[in-house]
């Protein structure tokens, strides 16, 4: 969804998708893209379009959730809010068995749905490592932007990149 603002008071677009996950992929990409910002500058030779968002970070985070999702949850949903400021990446299920966040943050690979990160895995979405949250952070500290947030709501994992200025 696309909220006006930093709040969810006023959602101004939405889409449902329903498909398969690497498409999904590409579905989530292109509507985060649609709705973020671009900033203009010129360069030496041409103009250069900025994302507001390091699109690599918001691939790594929706990669993320399409990976760890428990989709045995009943009605499953993996949430993407795009705001002024940030966008926010809610997925069911929260922190695999045995991992805490701080293992995730230092790379420990715990992955829930071994099939799907095995396919991912030969499509060159993921290597299997655990690395994609700490390429996550750093994609957001080589631009200067605030620290991305991740946090393990119990039923819900949650990750959040912010942007550096609102619009």
């Amino acid at each position: 969804a696309y909220f006006k603002g930093t709040t969810k008071e006023k959602m101004l677009n939405y889409r449902d998708i329903k498909a398969p996950l690497p498409s999904a992929l590409k579905e989530i990409l292109d509507f985060v893209e649609t709705y973020s910002i671009k900033e203009a500058f010129v360069g030496r030779d041409q103009r250069v379009d900025v994302s507001q968002y390091p699109p690599e970070a918001v691939r790594e985070l929706v990669v993320n959730a399409l990976v760890h999702t428990d989709y045995s949850l009943q009605d499953a949903q993996i949430q993407v809010a795009v705001f002024s400021n940030r966008i926010e990446v809610i997925n069911p299920g929260g922190l695999s068995f045995g991992q805490t966040m701080k293992k995730a943050l230092l790379g420990y690979s715990r992955l829930r749905n071994h099939v799907i990160g095995g396919v991912f895995r030969e499509l060159k979405y993921i290597e299997q490592w655990g690395s994609g949250l700490q390429r996550i952070q750093s994609f957001c500290n080589k631009l200067g932007l605030k620290a991305p947030e991740f946090e393990d709501e119990g039923s819900h994992f949650r990750g959040v990149i912010f942007c550096d200025k609102t619009y």
